[in-house]
C-alpha cells in the first residue's frame, strides 16, 4: 500500500470509532441518570425577576436647603478628561438649590 492507502485506511479506523456505538452504563446508573437528565429537561427554569428601578431621594444638609418651596437646579456639559490611554468626553454636572 502507498502513502494514499495508509491514510484512506486510517481515516476508515478513525470513522468507525466515531461511528461505533458507546456501551451502555449498568442498569442502575442508565435509570438514575435517565431520570436525572429527563427531569432536568422538563422542569422549565424560573423565570428572573423583574428588576424594580432604583429611586434616589436627594436629602439636602440643613445648611444648603432653603425650604419647602425650594427648587434644585442643576447644569450639565461635557469636557476632556486626560487618562493615560488617550483623552475622554466626560458629562459633569453642577446642581444647587434655590428658594421657589
Amino acid at each position: 500500500m502507498g502513502t494514499n492507502g495508509a491514510a484512506a485506511a486510517t481515516g476508515l479506523a478513525l470513522l468507525g470509532l466515531l461511528i461505533w456505538p458507546l456501551p451502555q452504563a449498568s442498569g442502575r446508573d442508565a435509570g438514575a441518570a435517565g431520570t436525572a437528565l429527563a427531569q432536568a429537561s422538563d422542569v422549565p427554569k424560573p423565570h428572573p425577576r423583574a428588576r424594580v428601578p432604583v429611586r434616589i431621594r436627594v436629602h439636602p444638609l440643613a445648611q444648603t436647603y432653603p425650604g419647602p418651596n425650594s427648587v434644585r437646579q442643576c447644569t450639565f456639559w461635557i469636557e476632556p478628561e486626560y487618562r493615560p490611554s488617550g483623552t475622554v468626553i466626560v458629562p459633569r454636572m453642577h446642581c444647587w438649590w434655590e428658594r421657589g
